[in-house]
C-alpha cells in the first residue's frame, strides 16, 4: 500500500466502521415488532415440569399452576387479609415496587443513577411496568405429582405495605399458603449492593410428600429505537453463560424464531441494555434449565429454572434461593458475583483487548479521581505503547514526503508508461531506503485497539453522567457546543499537511473531505469518544512533525 493513500483508507476504513456499527445495531433493534400490542397472557410464560424436572412446553396444565382457576384468571382461594398490591421499598441503592401477585419485582429505581442530570432527583428505572419497555423480575415455585405451589400469578401477603433500610440488610417476607403448604418468599437486600436474593422456604402442613422446584425469569417489551444517524448504538436482548459458552447473546429475533431450553450446571441468564443488567445466577453446582419464551408480540420472557426436584416430607421444610442481579453494568461486581458475568459490558469480539484497556482507564481514575482526565491520560499511554511502530510509519512518510519531487518527475516523465513509471518509483524507493509498506502495516496493527477502545468508551457505564471540566457534565452525551469534533477535524486538517498529498486526483478530493466527514460524524458522539480522538490526533502531529524535522535536517545535509 503507498503510503500516500494510508490516511484516506484509515479515515475511509473509521468512517466504514462507524456507519456500519450504527446500521447494525439499529437493525437489531427493529428486528422484533415495534407496535405495542395488548399484554402478553401470562399463563403462556409459566413454566412447567417434567417428571425429571425439566421446563417444557408453553402452554400450563392444571397441574403446574394450582393458583389458576379454569378461565385463567388468578385464584383467591389462597389469600390472607392482606394480599393484593404494592409493597414499595427503599434501600440506599434502590427504589423498588414488589407486587403482591407472584411477589413480583415491577418496578427497580437506581437511586445513584438518575434519569439525567436535569432530574437528579429521579432514579432511573431498569425494571418499570410501563409502556413502551416495560421489564419485570418474575420468581415462582413449581410442584410435581400434582401439588401445588406459587407461581408469579400466586397472590401473597405481607405483614407492611412498605419498607425502608436502615441498617446493613433488609428483608421483605412474603407468605401464600394453600392446601397446607406454606411458602414464604424473602426477598434479602444488601447494604450498597445491586444482588439480593429471593428465598423461597417451603413448609409442608399437609398430609403427603411435597416436591418441587423453582425458577425466575425476567420479562420485557423491548424499548423503541432511540437511533438517529451518529446515535452510539448498544445491544439490548438476552445473553447466557455455559461452560461450552461463555458469554451467548439471544436476541429477540432470536426468541421468535425459536425457545431456548438447554441443560446447564451453573452459569447465568440475563437481560441486557445500554450500561444495566438483569441478570439471574445460580450456585456453581446448580443443574438448571435456561429457557426463552415469545408469549406474545413484542414480548419476551428469559428464565432460568432448577432441574434438581426437593422432596419435603410431611412436617418438614426446605429452602429455594435465586441470586439476582438488577443494576448497572460494574465490572468488578459482576466479575466477583459469576465466571464471565463481566463479558455483559459488552465490548465485541476484541472483548480481550478491550477489558485491560479498561482497567488502565479505571487506574487513571482512581489518581486523578475524574474520567475526562482518564480518558487523556489512557489515551497518551496507548500512543507511548505504540510510540515505535508509529515512529516508523511517520519516518516512512516523511521520507516519503522528501521524495515527493522525484516522484512528480517520474510520473511527468514517464506519464504515458504506468508500469515504467511504477518501476521507477520501485528503484527510487530501494535507492533511498524507503520501505513503501513503511507507513500502512505499523498503523493497521493499531486498528482493533482503536475498535476495542470505541467500544469499551461506548459501553462504561462509569461514563454516564461523568464530568470532565468546563461545560462537559457528561461524557456519555455529546459535545453540547461541538467544540471537540470541530477541533478535531481541524487536527486532522494539519495533521494532513505533515504529509505528502496523493497523486491521485480522487484521492486527493478523499484526502482533503476526511475532516469534513469526521468533524461531521463526531458532532453526534459522545464527547469521551471525541475526546479520545482530539488528545491521539495532538500527540500524533507533534511526533509527526518531530520525525519530518529529522528527515528534512537528515535529507539537506546529504544533499549538501
Amino acid at each position: 500500500m503507498d503510503n500516500n493513500k494510508l490516511i484516506p483508507t484509515v479515515g475511509l476504513f473509521a468512517v466504514l466502521f462507524f456507519l456500519w456499527t450504527n446500521w447494525t445495531a439499529e437493525q437489531a433493534a427493529k428486528a422484533p415488532q415495534q407496535t405495542i400490542t395488548a399484554a402478553a397472557d401470562q399463563n403462556s410464560n409459566i413454566p412447567t415440569l417434567d417428571n425429571s424436572g425439566a421446563v417444557v412446553g408453553g402452554s400450563v396444565s392444571s397441574q403446574a399452576v394450582p393458583n389458576l382457576s379454569v378461565d385463567g384468571n388468578v385464584s383467591t382461594a389462597s389469600t390472607t387479609q392482606n394480599s393484593g398490591g404494592i409493597i414499595s421499598v427503599k434501600t440506599d441503592v434502590y427504589d423498588l415496587e414488589i407486587n403482591l401477585q407472584g411477589g413480583t419485582i415491577q418496578r427497580v429505581g437506581l437511586v445513584d443513577y438518575p434519569v439525567s442530570l436535569e432530574q437528579k432527583d429521579s432514579p432511573y428505572d431498569l425494571l418499570k411496568t410501563n409502556t413502551p419497555d416495560t421489564f419485570q423480575l418474575q420468581t415462582g415455585l413449581l410442584a410435581a405429582n400434582g401439588g401445588v405451589a406459587p407461581n408469579h400469578l400466586a397472590l401473597f401477603s405481607a405483614e407492611q405495605n412498605s419498607y425502608e433500610m436502615t441498617g446493613g440488610t433488609l428483608e421483605i417476607p412474603l407468605t401464600w399458603i394453600e392446601g397446607g403448604i406454606e411458602v414464604k418468599k424473602t426477598l434479602v437486600f444488601k447494604k450498597g449492593e445491586y444482588d439480593f436474593h429471593v428465598k423461597q422456604a417451603v413448609t409442608n402442613n399437609s398430609q403427603t410428600e411435597w416436591s418441587g422446584s423453582y425458577y425466575g425469569q425476567f420479562t420485557r417489551v423491548p424499548p423503541p429505537s432511540s437511533g438517529g444517524f451518529g446515535t452510539v448504538q448498544s445491544y439490548t436482548g438476552g445473553a447466557y453463560s455455559t461452560p461450552e459458552e461463555p458469554y451467548e447473546k439471544i436476541s429477540f429475533g432470536d426468541m421468535e424464531d425459536s425457545n431456548l431450553n438447554i441443560n446447564n450446571v451453573g452459569g447465568w441468564v440475563s437481560m441486557l441494555q445500554h450500561y444495566f443488567i438483569g441478570a439471574l445466577v445460580p450456585g456453581a453446582e446448580e443443574n438448571n434449565n435456561f429457557y426463552s419464551r415469545n408469549p406474545a408480540a413484542n414480548t419476551y420472557t428469559l428464565g432460568m429454572s432448577s432441574r434438581e426436584l426437593k422432596k419435603v416430607a410431611m412436617g418438614q421444610s426446605a429452602e429455594f434461593v435465586n441470586h439476582v442481579y438488577v443494576g448497572p453494568k460494574i465490572q468488578d461486581k459482576l466479575e466477583a458475583l459469576a465466571p464471565n458475568l463481566q463479558r455483559a459490558v459488552d465490548y465485541g469480539y476484541l472483548w480481550f483487548i478491550a477489558e485491560p484497556l479498561f482497567k488502565v482507564l479505571t487506574f487513571f481514575h482512581g489518581l486523578l479521581g475524574n474520567w475526562g482526565w482518564a480518558i487523556v491520560f489512557l489515551t497518551l499511554s496507548i500512543k507511548l505503547l505504540f510510540y515505535y511502530p508509529t515512529a516508523v510509519a511517520y519516518r516512512s512518510m516523511a521520507k516519503n514526503k522528501v521524495l515527493a519531487p522525484k516522484q512528480a518527475e517520474i510520473r511527468k516523465r514517464y506519464a504515458d508508461d504506468k508500469a515504467k513509471q511504477q518501476q521507477e518509483i520501485m528503484k527510487l524507493f530501494k535507492k533511498e531506503k524507503v520501505n513503501p509498506l513503511g507507513g500502512c502495516l505499523p498503523m493497521l496493527i493499531q486498528i482493533p485497539v482503536f475498535i476495542s477502545l470505541y467500544w469499551m468508551l461506548n459501553e462504561t457505564v462509569e461514563l454516564r453522567q461523568a464530568p470532565w471540566l468546563l461545560w462537559y457534565r457528561d461524557l456519555s452525551q455529546q459535545d453540547p457546543y461541538y467544540i471537540l469534533p470541530i477541533l478535531n477535524g481541524g487536527l486532522m486538517f494539519l495533521q494532513q499537511k505533515l504529509n505528502p498529498p496523493p497523486a491521485d486526483p480522487m484521492q486527493q478530493k478523499i484526502f482533503q473531505w476526511m475532516p469534513v466527514f469526521f468533524t461531521f460524524l463526531f458532532l453526534f458522539f459522545p464527547a469521551g469518544l471525541v475526546l479520545y480522538w482530539v488528545v491521539n490526533s495532538t500527540a500524533s502531529i507533534l511526533q509527526q512533525r518531530f520525525i519530518n524535522k529529522r528527515i528534512e535536517a537528515q535529507a539537506a545535509a546529504k544533499n549538501k
